[in-house]
């Protein structure tokens, strides 16, 4: 068999073996048959639990020139956190493995594990904007209250994402939602009031199928913020899917805004996620996000469908 010669540089695989419920393992096999095909150099590391994939990239020693994170979204983020914290950043290169691959949709490679390939071994690489919130990072959207409600009780059933997103939703909003008191500080302003849900994004969707900011782009350098005040079942349903469909600002009861940097202090504890990643606030505590321009570079044809999935 002749070997062909692959791209120069440092790979470092990051697997999440149970990302897609094994799945990931088995693509990231699939990679590594194909990079040692092609003669990369590459090191590969298994992740063991959560917040190993962060601490892997971290404290990896030496070189590296691309970083390949295998599995979901919530692999990504601790991927993004570790090229963060590195002096000399590479480059982030995606492999849709998990559940929902809103990171990978974003930057234009959807669902397709050989267009991931392709992009990986390019030369090219565009540079993308990130959410900083209290020192941590994130790729798509920070929110609070009903979003980080779904996605809790949507945590353990692994088929079907958009269903189990949707059904959950419904079924919460039909039991009754408990607003959040939260003071919303940005550049040009201030919110004070009662809210369900507060979402801040730079990106045009999350949760696969959620479009609050459909003209929003992962590298467009534009930050929004989303808040929906208390309304009946029937309005909070007809606000659910206007949001599913992009026309959430059409909605009487959803401000938006756009800023920056945003501060949002909570008035009780409370759910939050940043790229499906659960975390809770104190009562009055306070969430900062800002808007960093070009933080990441990741491995997509400059140009392309980046942000436009």
């Amino acid at each position: 068999m002749r070997l062909r010669r692959g791209p120069s540089g440092k790979y470092l695989l990051v697997v999440n073996p149970m990302s897609r419920m094994g799945k990931g393992l088995g693509i990231a096999l699939w990679i590594v048959a194909r990079f040692v095909v092609r003669r990369i150099d590459f090191d590969a590391v298994v992740t063991r639990k959560p917040g190993h994939a962060e601490r892997i990239v971290a404290e990896y020693e030496g070189h590296i020139d691309v970083v390949v994170a295998i599995g979901g979204d919530g692999t990504i983020q601790e991927v993004i956190n570790g090229i963060m914290k590195r002096e000399r950043k590479p480059a982030l290169a995606v492999v849709p493995a998990g559940r929902g691959n809103d990171f990978c949709a974003l930057v234009g490679i959807g669902r397709s594990k050989r267009k991931a390939l392709k992009y990986m071994l390019s030369d090219d690489i565009s540079e993308v904007d990130l959410l900083k919130f209290n020192g941590r990072y994130a790729g798509t959207v920070v929110g609070i209250g009903f979003d980080a409600l779904v996605q809790e009780k949507s945590w353990h059933y692994k088929h079907w994402p958009v269903i189990r997103y949707l059904s959950n939703a419904v079924l919460l909003i039909l039991r009754g939602l408990e607003p959040i008191p939260m003071k919303v500080r940005y550049a040009d302003g201030t919110l004070d009031g009662d809210y369900l849900i507060s979402v801040i994004g730079h990106t045009r969707k999350y949760a696969r199928q959620i479009r609050l900011f459909p003209d929003l782009r992962i590298d467009g350098g534009i930050m929004k913020l989303a808040v929906a005040r208390p309304a009946g079942r029937l309005l909070t349903l007809i606000l659910l899917f206007s949001a599913g469909m992009g026309f959430a600002d059409a909605c009487p009861q959803v401000t938006m805004v756009e800023s920056h940097w945003f501060e949002i202090e909570v008035g009780r504890t409370a759910k939050a996620q940043s790229d499906g990643d659960l975390f809770s606030l104190d009562k009055d505590e306070t969430l900062r996000v800002e808007l960093v321009r070009r933080a990441l570079k990741v491995k997509t044809p400059l140009g392309s469908s980046v942000g436009n999935v």
